[in-house]
């Protein structure tokens, strides 16, 4: 049946607007099945999380607790304290540390510690963790600001015994984990991965793309060219 085209000039813009909200309904009840059955997984591990870092990402993360029965946020620290007591305001049971040092004296306690402060102090944040006895660990991307760092945190882990888990949200998707069914099942191995994406900034995204990468293809990154737009805009983040 041909559509008038006065009637397509009308409902086009509804058209756009279900084309980009339809895929992220989609994305999200996807993801809300997800989050059940890891539910049900962890049903009989209860446990606490102790948080690092109470900002954006600090705060996301503890929101995940909701999703797992016998969970809690316990321990909390943020250079900002106010950052601090406003998540805690959020989870009864949780406390505020006085400083760093108690802090992690208290996450030796939690099942887990979430790190998400800033890049640049993934580095000392971790190798303080494991130093003072935490041995499992949840932290944000990027893992540092230079591959140097990031041996330094995968020395210590080897060193001390604890596990380090890196926040790459993409693999645990259901968007991701359908790519890489495609790919193992009915695409073939790829020769060649292309991401275009905007201004999120290369070690927001980019760190993503490289993980996603290695991630679908199971091997490391072979050759690599990429280029930089000319905007030099101030990225606040």
């Amino acid at each position: 049946m041909q559509i008038p085209p006065r009637l397509k000039k009308i409902i086009k813009p509804f058209a756009e607007q279900v084309g980009f909200y339809w895929p992220v309904y989609r994305e999200k009840r996807a993801l809300q099945k997800a989050r059940m059955g890891v539910a049900v997984r962890l049903r009989a591990r209860p446990g606490r999380l102790a948080i690092l870092g109470c900002g954006a990402m600090g705060s996301t993360i503890a929101r995940s607790v909701h999703h797992l029965p016998g969970w809690s946020v316990g321990p909390l620290f943020d250079m900002m304290r106010e950052a601090a007591e406003r998540l805690s305001r959020s989870f009864p049971g949780s406390a505020v540390a006085e400083d760093e040092r108690a802090f992690f004296d208290a996450a030796r306690t939690a099942d887990v510690l979430a790190i998400a402060t800033t890049a640049d102090t993934h580095l000392s944040s971790t190798l303080r963790a494991m130093e003072l006895g935490v041995r499992t660990i949840l932290l944000e991307k990027p893992v540092a600001t230079s591959l140097a760092d990031a041996d330094a945190v995968i020395e210590a882990a080897d060193r001390t015994g604890a596990r380090v888990a890196v926040d790459h949200t993409r693999r645990w998707l259901p968007s991701g984990e359908g790519l890489r069914r495609l790919v193992g099942g009915v695409l073939g191995p790829p020769r060649a991965i292309h991401f275009v994406y905007g201004r999120a900034g290369f070690a927001m995204i980019g760190t993503h793309l490289f993980d996603l990468a290695r991630w679908l293809i199971g091997s490391d990154i072979a050759v690599l060219r990429a280029e930089l737009d000319a905007d030099a805009g101030v990225n606040k983040r």
